[in-house]
Order: structure tokens, then C-alpha cells, then sequence
């Protein structure tokens, strides 16, 4: 690759709207009209016969169509099983219980079997989501709907395609998105086509309740999108992804931030009306609608499926229509997979459309979706679209091919490279219930279980051929500080350096840790490690307490009083008694060290240590390092001691550690 092109990156995806459009919106902004006679205009575009309402977003409108539906508590409504979180939380708000209907990877559409056998006498609803462009046959879907009196909810988000498609006649209320990575985005906005006038009536009444975005509001998100705009340039996107890097802030996360709803507040978030330069710009896209560039990217999207290898599949391969919306595949260890495409300038991503898979409700686990779920855990989104080059989707294509063949995003090794292993699949999960998942497909498959943290096992225990391997360094929360228990309780992926960090601002200290503090706690625990301090042995010192996941998924809360046994065990047991999930530490007030060495023959260090350290409670840390230069190997050693002190304040800090 050039120099020049080691600073390219293609982006997952590039905003569907025009330098133009953006320029009109700002107009739009700085001179507003009536937003009741725009919104009757809007309205009258799309869809045409069927009448149409406009929303703030699909989950505005979603949330307005179950309050005006108003259906009893403990209601059911079956959902695809693959959805957007916050579409489950709509329902869940409105006390309805999610049912998930399992999705075939061929299709991303349920199979109208799996439809009849989720409904039961307390079915209200179907709500089928069209997936990444693809388009499910709704004709059987209502069929069935009819012969039990259910309503039907297309969600068209990802599905639209112009006037071409508005969902089928007989659907009740078809839902399409103009968010910020939709097609045809107008920065927001939505637009639902609803057959019953009572319903729509109802609707609009419980819309006029929210509150109107305001210009200022619409004028923020235009200039960020324009950022956006401006950074999906190759080489911009390339910087910005090696910037991160270069500071070490979490490129994933800066990308969730810019797209995603404030997760504590999602409710307020969507409870909107839209603004006159919203509806506005979103009528403006409407009227210039390109059909042209939309069969261009269906064309792109069909190449590009027919350059694959054969061991390599999408999802929706034999849809009964796709427009490419996005391109995602399915692979192992999607996550490493990712990172070496960044390695070779595309920009794939495990995050495309933060989709999640439902979860059965209590007692309904036959409904389990695990193919849904087969599929979500392989996904990977590509940036397969029509701004990249043609000889740039063709690198792209022979970089998957490579990556398949020689799998090194499957090939795991310890931080010295000393010992490797490749693993039929690495996970990397972010919660309690993804673990839970990894054990239950491990039990499935009768396949070995490996836990890996930073890699720093001494003896190549931690990897095996063949073997899934569960990556917990993204299992890293801080779960909660207690300032006046002194306690801290953490994920177990979590490195002791982000604990110092959360608690130091407090004054207060682990109570006993590693030497270094670059280790996972579940890694530092599954060794028993030990540290430098005299007080005391290891670091189970700190362990209050934690909880841990056994092999058929069940947990187990343990302490030195509550399963004392597995307390013992599992500490030291290097992972083989089940996985280190939340882990309560004991803290201590903060404090100052002073630090001093000495070089003494290797002969005198235990008269040393007798006489300096042991015999002398000021010094609280030790460590001795036998020579190994040539002229006096294991002949000498260096000694450091670390003595409490007050004498020494903020800002003197040569010589101290704390």
C-alpha cells in the first residue's frame, strides 16, 4: 500500500444527502414558515392514496401507534427477533410482552410457522421488521393476521426505496426512518402510512402532546452531520480513526455517541414534534428523490454478493428483494476480523444499526431465537456502497478472502508470543447474558471454554486449539463505589489501573494488588497473584466477595462466609471452576510512599529482609530483582523498599509512589 493510502479509510457508510440539501436545511433553519401546513404537504407526498402521519422518528411513531391502540396490560406482540433495543423498550413501556420470532439467515424473515406457533389468546400484535434491505413478504404474514385478528406493523426503517414500496395495502401501519444513516436521511424525521382513521385520529392527539423540536435544537444536528459529512471522506475518516488510536479513546464509542439517544433518557428523547426546517428538508428529499442512485446501489450490492467466496455468506442471500441498505456478513471472532480490515483501510464494523436479539419471556423459552441469535453474534457491517471505487471493493473482496483463508483474526498468543492456539471462535462479550450464551453454545456444540485477559499467562494455560475463547476485556465496568464501606465492585474484565483511576479521585486505595496494574482482575484472581506488600500474601487480601458463572450458566454468589469452598477454589483455580463475573474489592485510605534501593549480595537478602523489613513496620512494600548482567549473575540483587510517609506533599513526587 502507498504512504498515501495508509491514511485512507473507507467508512462503514456514507450519509445519503447532498451537499445541497444540507445548504437548503440551513436555509430552512433561519427562515421558517407554518410547521402545520408543511406538515399537511409532507403528508400528502408519500404513499399516496393511503394517509400518512409524520413523526419525529420510527420509535415516535411506534410508541404513539401502542398508546392509541391502548392495548390491555400483559398483552403480546410478536416482534422479528433481530430489532432495534429501544423498539423492546416501546413495547415493554406500554406493559406488552415482546415475543420473538425467530428469523431464518437466508431470508431475515420468520418463517410463517414459527408466526402461528408464538401466537396465543393474548396476541394484539405483529410487528415485522424489513432487515438491511431486504423486504418480507407480507402477503402470508396478513393472511395469517387475518384468521386471528391482528394487527399488523411493517417497520420499513431500513426498507425504503421510494414510492416504489409503502408497504403492502392491507398492512395496518407501515413505519419508514429518515435518520441520520437511512436512505434518503433528512437528518430525522419519519413518515407512517395508517389505514385506520381512528387510529391515525388518535395519534395525532397524543403527538400534539410532546413538545416541537426547536430550530436551535435541528440546527445542532445539522452541523454535526455536516462534520459527519466532511469526515466520511477517506482520507478524514482515516485520520480520525488513527487519531483515536493515537489518544486512546475508544473509536466504537465516539461513533455510538454521535449517532445513538442519551440510553438514560430515550423516552424524553423521542418525545418530540418535528421542527419546520425537519419537515422541510425531509418534504425537499421526497420531491428529489433519485431513483437512479438507488438501482446503482442495488447494483454494487448484488456485485459485490456474486465476488464473495463461496464459504463466505450474508445475510439475506435469498431474499425475495434487497436494495443493499447495508452489507454485512457473518463471521467468527468478529471483532478481530474488524480490526484487520482497519489494518487494511475499510472500516468494518460490529455496530452498524445497534440491532439486539429479543429474549423469550419466562416461560415461553421454546421460542427461543437461536438462529436469530447465530446470526447477531457474526455480524459484521462492510462498507460496500457506491462511493468506494470499484478497484477498491475488489481489494476489499480479496481481503476477506485472505482473512478466511489464513484466519489470523482466529490465531490467539500471550503478550510475549510465546505460546498461540487457534480458536474455533473468539467472543467478546459486554454482559452477563452474553457469557451466559457462550456457555450454552459451548454445551451445544461440546466445545472446550478458554477466559483470556490481557494475555499474560506464564504457562500457555489459557488457549487450546479448537476452543472458544472468551475475550473479557470489554466485561470492564465499574459497577459501583462505596466511599463510606470503602468498596469498589467492577466487571472482572476491568484493568486494576481504570480501578485506581475511579477511586483515587476519592483519596482511597486498593488494599492489595499486583505489582503491576495493566492485568484484568478476573485474570489476577484466577492466579491468586501477589504484589509487594508485606501485609499481605495475595491479592485475595482485597476480595470481598464476587459472583461466578458455572458451566450450565447458573451463578453463584461467594465469599469467605457465603460458598465458602468455591471462594477458595476459584481464587487461584485459573478458571477452571466457571467464570469471574462482578467482583467486590476492599479499599483503604489513600496514602504516600517513599522509595529507596540498594544493591546487596543475594547471600544476605533473607538477614536483610529479617532486618530491614520485617522488623521494621514503616516499610509496608518490598521487592527484590536477582542480577542477571553477566559480571554478576544471581550473585547480587537489587532491594527496594517503600516506606509510609506524610513528609512529602503534592507536586515533591521524585522518589514517591502512591
Amino acid at each position: 500500500m502507498t504512504e498515501s493510502l495508509r491514511f485512507r479509510m473507507y467508512p462503514r457508510k456514507q450519509l445519503d444527502i447532498r451537499w445541497l440539501d444540507l445548504l437548503y436545511a440551513a436555509f430552512y433553519c433561519a427562515f421558517p414558515r407554518s410547521i402545520r401546513a408543511k406538515e399537511a404537504e409532507l403528508e400528502g407526498m408519500f404513499a399516496s392514496p393511503f394517509p400518512v402521519l409524520s413523526a419525529f422518528t420510527v420509535r415516535t411513531g411506534f410508541d404513539m401507534c401502542l398508546g392509541a391502540l391502548g392495548l390491555p396490560a400483559g398483552s403480546e406482540i410478536l416482534m422479528s427477533a433481530l430489532t432495534i433495543k429501544e423498539m423492546v423498550n416501546i413495547a415493554k413501556h406500554h406493559r406488552l410482552v415482546p415475543i420473538p420470532l425467530d428469523i431464518e439467515g437466508e431470508t431475515l424473515a420468520p418463517e410463517i410457522a414459527t408466526i402461528e406457533e408464538a401466537i396465543t389468546e393474548r396476541t394484539r400484535a405483529i410487528v415485522i421488521a424489513h432487515l438491511f434491505g431486504t423486504r418480507t413478504p407480507m402477503g402470508p404474514v396478513i393472511e395469517l393476521a387475518k384468521k386471528h385478528g391482528i394487527l399488523v406493523i411493517e417497520d420499513c426503517a431500513q426498507a425504503f426505496i421510494g414510492h416504489h414500496y409503502t408497504g403492502h395495502p392491507e398492512t395496518d401501519v407501515a413505519m419508514f426512518s429518515f435518520g441520520s444513516i437511512k436512505t434518503m436521511t433528512s437528518l430525522g424525521g419519519a413518515l407512517l402510512r395508517v389505514r385506520d382513521a381512528e387510529l391515525r385520529r388518535k395519534m395525532r392527539v397524543i403527538q400534539r402532546t410532546h413538545p416541537t423540536q426547536t430550530r436551535k435544537e435541528f440546527a445542532g444536528t445539522l452541523l454535526t452531520h455536516v462534520i459527519l459529512k466532511l469526515f466520511t471522506l477517506p482520507s478524514l475518516f482515516g485520520l480520525l480513526y488513527r487519531g483515536c488510536a493515537l489518544w486512546g479513546t475508544d473509536f466504537e464509542e465516539l461513533i455510538a455517541k454521535v449517532r445513538g439517544l442519551d440510553e438514560e433518557d430515550w423516552l424524553k428523547e423521542i418525545h418530540k414534534q418535528c421542527s419546520f426546517p425537519l419537515l422541510a428538508l425531509l418534504a425537499r428529499r421526497l420531491r428529489t428523490f433519485d431513483a437512479a442512485r438507488l438501482t446503482e446501489r442495488i447494483h454494487v450490492g448484488g456485485e459485490f454478493a456474486k465476488s464473495l467466496p463461496r464459504e463466505i455468506s450474508y445475510p439475506g442471500n435469498r431474499a425475495a428483494f434487497h436494495s443493499f441498505w447495508v452489507f454485512p456478513i457473518l463471521v467468527e471472532a468478529r471483532e478481530r476480523f474488524m480490526a484487520e480490515l482497519h489494518q487494511r483501510g475499510f472500516d468494518g464494523t460490529t455496530s452498524g444499526s445497534a440491532l439486539s436479539v429479543i429474549d423469550p419471556p419466562a416461560g415461553r423459552e421454546a421460542l427461543e431465537p437461536s438462529k436469530t441469535r447465530e446470526i447477531h453474534r457474526k455480524l459484521l457491517y462492510l462498507p460496500v456502497y457506491t462511493k468506494v471505487p470499484p478497484r477498491e471493493r475488489q481489494r476489499l473482496t480479496k481481503a476477506i478472502a485472505e482473512l478466511f483463508d489464513k484466519s489470523p483474526h482466529l490465531r490467539v498468543t500471550d503478550a510475549r508470543r510465546v505460546y498461540a492456539a487457534v480458536a474455533r471462535t473468539i467472543e467478546t462479550p459486554r454482559s452477563v447474558e452474553d457469557i451466559r450464551n457462550v456457555l450454552q453454545r459451548a454445551q451445544r456444540e461440546n466445545l472446550p471454554v478458554c477466559m483470556m485477559g490481557t494475555g499474560h499467562n506464564l504457562g500457555g494455560h489459557a488457549f487450546v486449539n479448537g476452543a472458544m475463547v472468551l475475550d473479557m476485556r470489554q466485561f470492564n465496568r465499574v459497577c459501583s463505589v462505596d466511599r463510606e464501606q470503602k468498596r469498589i465492585t467492577v466487571e472482572s474484565g476491568i484493568t486494576w489501573d481504570k480501578i485506581q483511576e475511579a477511586v483515587n479521585p476519592a483519596g482511597l486505595a486498593l488494599k492489595a494488588m499486583q505489582s503491576d496494574n495493566i492485568f484484568t482482575v478476573g485474570g489476577s484472581l484466577a492466579a491468586n497473584a501477589h504484589g509487594r506488600d508485606t501485609r499481605f500474601s495475595t491479592i485475595v487480601e482485597s476480595v470481598l466477595g464476587f459472583r461466578i458463572m458455572l458451566a450450565d450458566g447458573s451463578v453463584m454468589s461467594v465469599s469467605r462466609n457465603e460458598n465458602p469452598a468455591m471462594f477458595r477454589n476459584a481464587i487461584g483455580g485459573y478458571g477452571l471452576f466457571g467464570i469471574i463475573l462482578d467482583v467486590d474489592l476492599a479499599l483503604v485510605n489513600d496514602c504516600v510512599y517513599e522509595q529507596s534501593s540498594a544493591v546487596i549480595p543475594l547471600a544476605a537478602l533473607v538477614k536483610n529482609f529479617e532486618k530491614e523489613v520485617w522488623a521494621n513496620p514503616a516499610v509496608e512494600l518490598f521487592l527484590a530483582r536477582p542480577s542477571i548482567s553477566p559480571h554478576c549473575f544471581l550473585s547480587d540483587t537489587i532491594v527496594t523498599m517503600w516506606r509510609k510517609t506524610d513528609r512529602i506533599r503534592k507536586g515533591q513526587n521524585a522518589g514517591v509512589e502512591k
